[in-house]
């Protein structure tokens, strides 16, 4: 309650805040429980001003990248989410491992073993956006932070688009109540390099330092080098250094009656 007292102060200080005046004024219970006050305000180390204004910034983001289902529900049927962002959520090309040794939330992305053709870049983008929200459910990753490991290994240029590349770290950088404590870049390509400038731009001094890349080596030095950081070899996925088994397709199936519960 004195979280949102604290928000909410500051937010009448904001001159320009049409997406997020629609959201209350449409879906007041998802403002409330899907980008509550306490989330933004441990993001931003309870610094309310900043916490109010990346607030405004989550419901444009929101706006942008979901339209006119931007005010639904963050949920896999009936909400945000089409058909075709739940069947993309099934290839498990974003997915939540086991926390880290630190205790910290970690985000897997691993696109090499999609095919490459008609990618639907918008699609692919909003399932990345709900998963985030899902991890962000822990109070962990509030508290802890998250660890992106990005797996490259198969990827080609045509498995990512450089506007929705931008959008997704634009979001997490600047409109999500996300604190990012480090990207582990493994098997990196040579042609990522038509990205991480324009990646890098929008990570700033601080995620710059934390963007970790493990150059290409035997699958051991892969291993001992993620060691390094907290990464178990039981909390990597199959086939990706590790014994953790990955089944997306449970996992939605899973998270599915979770939700439908919720709504009883």
């Amino acid at each position: 309650q004195n979280a949102r007292q604290l928000v909410e102060k500051e937010l009448q200080n904001i001159p320009n805040k049409q997406a997020y005046l629609d959201a209350v004024a449409a879906c007041p219970d998802v403002v409330r429980s899907e980008s509550p006050a306490l989330r933004f305000l441990r993001c931003e180390k309870y610094n309310a001003t900043l916490a109010a204004e990346r607030l405004i910034r989550y419901w444009d983001m929101r706006k942008v990248v979901f339209g006119e289902k931007a005010y639904l529900p963050m949920t896999l049927h009936g909400g945000c989410l089409s058909e075709t962002d739940v069947e993309n959520l099934k290839l498990g090309h974003f997915c939540i491992l086991p926390p880290d040794n630190y205790g910290r939330a970690v985000l897997y992305e691993c696109r090499g073993h999609l095919d490459d053709t008609g990618l639907n870049y918008a699609s692919l983008l909003r399932s990345q956006l709900y998963m985030i929200h899902v991890a962000l459910e822990q109070e962990s990753a509030q508290t802890r932070g998250v660890v992106i490991v990005c797996n490259n290994r198969g990827i080609l240029p045509n498995h990512f688009s450089r506007k929705h590349e931008k959008l997704l770290w634009t979001g997490i950088v600047s409109c999500l109540p996300i604190q990012v404590r480090a990207i582990h870049c493994c098997y990196p390509k040579s042609y990522m390099d038509l990205f991480l400038p324009v990646l890098k731009q929008i990570f700033g001094r601080h995620l710059r330092l934390r963007h970790v890349v493990h150059e290409d080596g035997s699958e051991i030095d892969a291993k001992y080098s993620l060691n390094q950081y907290g990464f178990e070899e039981e909390s990597l996925p199959l086939p990706f250094l590790g014994t953790y088994k990955l089944d997306s397709n449970a996992w939605v199936t899973e998270r599915g009656r979770l939700e439908e519960e919720r709504r009883k």
